[in-house]
């Protein structure tokens, strides 16, 4: 599947995997469902990425139920993945459960689920490596001096990687550039310009 005015990105809000910790979220499905899911959007594209967002820590979620959480982002290799860990807050159905998942070891899972993913996002990264991207320019990079910060339809806002470009020109925020990739810095990817466009200034109806 393509279509020009579709930007092959999805962001599937998961949750959890586990079916009885799902449910006491209210939420259906479970891991089978959910990689059929993914499965069937791969199959449709042939690029795209995907993100999605988990919690740990949630009242009843055990070992088990933590152990085919992690197994499924080992499976899945999201490109992308936010991942936190459940605290009580007033005015919420599970407010009344009971403390579930002791801080500590809600803590541990969640460094174990973090360590998983970004070795699964600098992979997921170095594939990109060879492959060409028209990336957005947004501006100079404030934590790497001499680069430029630009994203692909790969990247979203504020929460994914970006793409450094490294070439000596001198570019404008808001330009499209076509950048090669030629190597990854963790989860971002560095390339050079292969051509770029001028922002366009002009407005409808006038100059």
């Amino acid at each position: 599947m393509h279509h020009p005015k579709v930007c092959p990105y999805m962001d599937l809000p998961l949750q959890h995997v586990d079916h009885d910790v799902l449910a006491a979220m209210g939420r259906g499905g479970g891991a089978d469902v959910f990689m059929a899911l993914i499965d069937r959007i791969r199959s449709e594209f042939e690029e795209v990425a995907l993100r999605s967002t988990f919690m740990v820590g949630f009242p009843g979620e055990d070992q088990d139920s933590f152990n085919r959480l992690y197994n499924f982002v080992s499976e899945a290799r999201f490109d992308w993945l936010g991942l936190f860990r459940y605290s009580q807050e007033e005015g919420t159905p599970a407010f009344s459960f009971d403390a579930g998942v002791p801080a500590s070891l809600a803590a541990k899972r969640l460094q174990a689920l973090l360590e998983l993913q970004e070795e699964i996002m600098r992979e997921r990264a170095y594939e990109q490596v060879g492959k060409s991207f028209r990336v957005l320019v947004e501006g100079e990079s404030p934590e790497a001096p001499g680069y430029w910060e630009a994203r692909s339809w790969r990247e979203a806002p504020q929460v994914d990687g970006v793409v450094f470009i490294v070439d000596d020109v001198r570019l404008q925020p808001g330009i499209w550039c076509e950048v090669e990739i030629s190597s990854i810095e963790g989860i971002d990817l560095i390339g050079s310009i292969k051509a770029h466009e001028k922002r366009r200034t002009d407005r409808k109806g006038g100059r």
